[in-house]
Order: C-alpha cells, then sequence, then structure tokens
C-alpha cells in the first residue's frame, strides 16, 4: 500500500509540473506601436480585394470598405447597439495566408473578432481569433500557412454604441498570378443602373445617375483607373473587381484627390452580362474643354518606368492624334511619382517614364520640339490624400494644352 502511495504521488507531482511548463492558451499579439504591420497587406483595396459581403454600416462613409482602403483616417464603423457584424472579402489571388490583424479605433473593444476562411466564397472555416483586441494599435495572429481565396471577418455582439475597425490585415504569399476580371456587362452601384464595356485594357462605363455619369479609364495592375464627368461634375478614381467578376468596389475623389473632396465608396453588383447604354467617349474632351488639362489613365508603365505600348495602345493613338492637331501646338505632358521616399527620387522616375513616353512619340513620328516634359513630385498639390489608391490616381500622366479644347 505505501509503494502504491508513493507512486501515486510521484504520477501527480509528474502531471503538475507538466501543467506548469505547458504553454498558456495564445493571446492576440499587439504590435508595439499604433501602425500596422509593414509586411505587404493583402486583404487591402490596393492590392486588389473587394467587400463582397457585408452585414452594415453606421453610414456610406464609414462602410466596410473603409477597413481595406489604406487610408489612415477611415475606418468601419458598425451601427450602434446591433448584433453581431460581419463582412466578407475576396482576394483577387489565391493566398497562403499566414498572419491577420485587425487595427481598431477608439473606444471599447468588441469581445472578439473572428477570422473564417474560404477557398469557394460559400463554405467558410475558422481561422483564427482575436481576444478583446486593443484600440489603437493592431491586433494580430500568426497561423499556419492556409489557403484563402475569401475572408469572413466577424464581430462578436457587445452592445456597445458603435464599433470601429480602421484596418484589416492579412499577410502571406499569393499562389499565382492576377487576372483581370471582365468588367463588361450591366450593373447596380449603390443601387443605381450602370453599364462598362471594355475593349482590351480599355474601359468605357455609364451610371443612370441624373444627370448621367460618364466614365473613361482602363486596367492599369489590379485596378481600373478612370476620369469621370456628370454634368458639370467632374473628377477620378480606381475601381476593383472581384475575381468572379460579379462585385465591385470603387473609390473616388470629387475634381481633386485631397481629403475634403472623398466620395461615397462604390459597392457594385453584375446583373448581366451584356452592357447597356454607353458614353460617346468625351469625358476626356470634356475635361480639356473646361480645365485645359486631363489624366490619362490608359497609359501604362512597368516598375521600372518603361513604357508598356501594347497595353497603352488605345490611349497612345488619342494622344498622337491630339498632338499633331491644332489643340496639340504646345502641350505639356507631366507626370509625378509620389511612391518614392524624397521628392528628387520622384522626380527621377517621373523622368524615366516620360523619357520613355517621349520615345513611344518619336517612333511614331510625332513632332516633339514644341512638347514640354515636365517630371514633377507633389508640386502643384493642395494638400493631396495619401495612400497608394491616391497615389496612383496623382501619378497619372497628364496633359495640358495651351488654349482649352474647343
Amino acid at each position: 500500500m505505501t509503494a502504491r502511495r508513493g507512486l501515486a504521488a510521484a504520477t501527480l507531482l509528474l502531471v503538475l509540473a507538466a501543467c506548469r511548463n505547458e504553454a498558456p492558451p495564445a493571446e492576440p499579439q499587439q504590435t508595439p506601436a499604433a501602425t500596422a504591420s509593414d509586411m505587404p497587406n493583402l486583404a487591402s483595396f490596393a492590392n486588389g480585394t473587394v467587400v463582397v459581403a457585408r452585414t452594415g454600416e453606421l453610414r456610406l462613409d464609414t462602410s466596410t470598405l473603409h477597413a481595406i482602403d489604406d487610408r489612415p483616417d477611415s475606418g468601419w464603423v458598425t451601427p450602434p447597439k446591433d448584433p453581431e457584424q460581419s463582412m466578407t472579402i475576396a482576394l483577387p489571388v489565391s493566398s497562403a495566408i499566414d498572419r491577420v490583424g485587425v487595427t481598431m479605433g477608439a473606444g471599447r473593444p468588441p469581445a472578439s473578432v473572428t477570422f473564417e476562411q474560404s477557398m469557394d466564397g460559400t463554405t467558410f472555416q475558422p481561422l483564427a481569433v482575436l481576444e478583446s483586441p486593443a484600440p489603437g494599435r493592431e491586433a494580430f495572429k500568426q497561423i499556419t500557412p492556409t489557403n484563402v481565396s475569401a475572408l469572413r471577418l466577424t464581430i462578436a455582439a457587445s452592445g456597445l454604441e458603435t464599433i470601429t475597425i480602421n484596418s484589416i490585415s492579412a499577410s502571406g504569399e499569393e499562389n499565382g498570378s492576377f487576372v483581370a476580371p471582365a468588367l463588361t456587362g450591366s450593373w447596380t452601384i449603390n443601387g443605381v443602373p450602370a453599364s462598362f464595356a471594355q475593349e482590351g485594357p480599355s474601359v468605357r462605363g455609364v451610371l443612370q445617375t441624373q444627370p448621367p455619369t460618364l466614365l473613361e479609364g482602363a486596367w492599369s495592375g489590379r485596378h481600373v483607373w478612370f476620369i469621370y464627368t456628370r454634368g458639370n461634375e467632374y473628377g477620378l478614381g480606381a475601381i476593383a473587381v472581384s475575381p468572379d467578376g460579379s462585385r465591385l468596389n470603387g473609390i473616388w475623389w470629387y475634381e481633386k484627390v485631397k481629403p475634403l473632396h472623398i466620395a461615397p465608396v462604390w459597392f457594385g453588383e453584375r446583373t448581366g452580362e451584356v452592357a447597356g447604354p454607353g458614353n460617346d467617349g468625351q469625358v476626356t474632351e470634356a475635361w480639356l474643354a473646361r480645365l485645359g488639362w486631363a489624366p490619362l489613365p490608359g497609359l501604362e508603365f512597368d516598375s521600372g518606368g518603361s513604357l508598356r505600348t501594347e497595353s497603352s495602345e488605345s490611349t497612345l493613338d488619342w494622344l498622337e492624334k491630339t498632338l499633331r492637331s491644332p489643340a496639340g501646338v504646345g502641350a505639356t505632358l507631366r507626370k509625378r511619382d509620389l511612391s518614392r521616399a524624397t521628392p528628387e527620387q520622384g522626380r527621377a522616375s517621373s523622368a524615366s517614364a516620360l523619357e520613355s513616353l517621349r520615345g513611344e512619340l518619336v517612333r511614331r513620328g510625332v513632332d516633339i520640339s514644341g512638347i514640354t516634359f515636365q517630371p514633377l513630385a507633389a508640386e502643384g498639390l493642395d494638400e493631396p490624400s495619401t495612400g497608394p489608391i491616391a497615389h496612383g490616381l496623382l501619378n497619372m500622366v497628364e496633359i495640358v494644352l495651351r488654349k482649352p479644347a474647343s
């Protein structure tokens, strides 16, 4: 009997020792600063990610899209005292995700934020749970690399007035290359009928607002970059489309790319494969007639600043025709690069791109002796918005005419 008691006691001591050495349940990690991780964020609009489903938001200017828009001054604010809220995002490319996180806004955090993953966008499996993520800094979890095409994020019901998520992050490796989805067809955007027609990378569109909103743009990278007119109104923006071509998101600005000019974001849903009535292709001309200048979203450059002549052909044809016309005499072609660390680097990058454009115009036989090529950094910009989408729009080549086009 004594031997048995000794054996039991020894066994108990071993179990207690093992329990003391066992790692505690994983807590959500917190970044030491109030900024998100420097790792590339695959769950961002700038990466081509699209919100494909959502339960709700306080207002359209605090929607779920604001949690992935890469703007430090925005976020998703939930309706007050509502039950749990969720949003689903489609990644542009299936990816092996090894880290997910959120950055909460000010105020009491929810009890939990749950991530689920899916490969088909329909069936979701648990991925990670962040318990009581602290406000003002990124809470995240490292996870075993998991192949993901869509992520669903759910905020636990809390009864609080509102919950704010400033940003969502997901890191990892993409499993393939991006393929631009089809955009041609009929859509509803924020409940308004719309239509897009695509030829190569070039896109024209119309929203049936009053008066109609007319768009011209082109695919470049993972977005359609566009300019628009609506009666006397004008502006510019970017569209991302889900990989299956069924949903789109848009971020755009009235007149200038600056914080006070940000417009209500777009949530679009495809309603048909055939484009409805289009526009007459006069958006750029309308900009030139009113302002004397216009961005040219159809000119695409690679990361080294070389003009992609094949994808830019339609805009190059238009530019050649314009520069050969009386309206093009004395024109200026200007470009910025706000993605560089210093203004000097930005101007050097812009100069390289403009030199590539100059070479193509010369190859086409255009007389460039009276054309000014102007590389810029942030000169002439009035408190511009920040972030990769804003910079992408501001980095487009612009044509400036000596006299407004008639």
